[in-house]
């Protein structure tokens, strides 16, 4: 559940951020697509985007081995591309 339910993207968020730039304490660079996608949730959302679309099966794969990743790739399936 979300605070704000007219936001799905609020529903991508809540998989690695606290905050907009404050990560939670227990992810990893495993769970996010790249670097970049670290420096805070709205290019973490803009990046996992691009590799869902450019690269999915490689996502899918790395959602199998990470919770974060998978819900992510979960969100993109069920709210984008459903």
């Amino acid at each position: 559940s979300t605070k704000n339910s007219s936001d799905p993207s609020v529903t991508f968020y809540s998989s690695s951020w606290k905050s907009s730039t404050i990560k939670k304490p227990t992810e990893s660079i495993a769970s996010f697509v790249s670097g970049y996608a670290l420096t805070n949730q709205y290019e973490d959302f803009a990046e996992s985007l691009v590799f869902y679309v450019f690269h999915n099966r490689m996502f899918e794969d790395r959602a199998m081995k990470n919770d974060s990743m998978r819900q992510k790739y979960l969100f993109f399936q069920k709210y984008l591309f459903s």
